[in-house]
């Protein structure tokens, strides 16, 4: 009888395990996209990802350069979908910036999607999604690595 318990307890603990959903070769995959080691110095890297994003329409909302994060955000236009009801989209943006030996710098970005919805009487969460887009990862690391060659060489002042 015991043995049919710790089998029982057994297939119970085990079988109610959760995943994350993502493998580790997703994970890695990801990381590869957002994630990039610049041959800059700290501070200038960190200086150009702040006019990079600022460029980009968001507007900041937290700056801690000494932990190396940049948040900002942006709002699209209201899509109405009634006489007072509507949706918006809001785009929070994520900088991770981690100097690294030498004049390198190690940056992480990250775009979150949220959707508000609005039947007249105040927003609610409709949705949350990451954006993780290959083109807008790149597009991002372009304009960050060629702004920091602007400011290294004196363009910018």
């Amino acid at each position: 009888m015991k043995f049919i318990a710790v089998i029982f307890l057994s297939a119970v603990l085990f079988g109610c395990q959760t995943t994350s959903g993502t493998s580790s070769i997703q994970s890695m995959q990801k990381r590869q996209l957002l994630e990039k080691i610049l041959e800059y110095d700290y501070d200038l890297v960190y200086n150009s990802a702040i006019t990079v994003i600022l460029d980009q329409g968001y507007n900041i909302k937290n700056i801690d350069k000494n932990n190396g994060l940049i948040v900002a955000e942006k709002f699209a236009e209201r899509r109405q979908w009634g006489l007072v009801a509507y949706d918006r989209d809001a785009f929070k943006a994520s900088i991770v910036l981690n100097p690294l030996e030498g004049q390198r710098t190690k940056v992480r970005y990250g775009i979150v999607k949220i959707t508000y919805s609005s039947l007249g009487y105040g927003e609610h969460v409709k949705g949350v999604q990451e954006i993780v887009d290959p083109s807008i990862s790149y597009a991002f690391f372009t304009m960050l690595i060629s702004e920091t060659e602007k400011s290294k060489v004196g363009l910018n002042k």
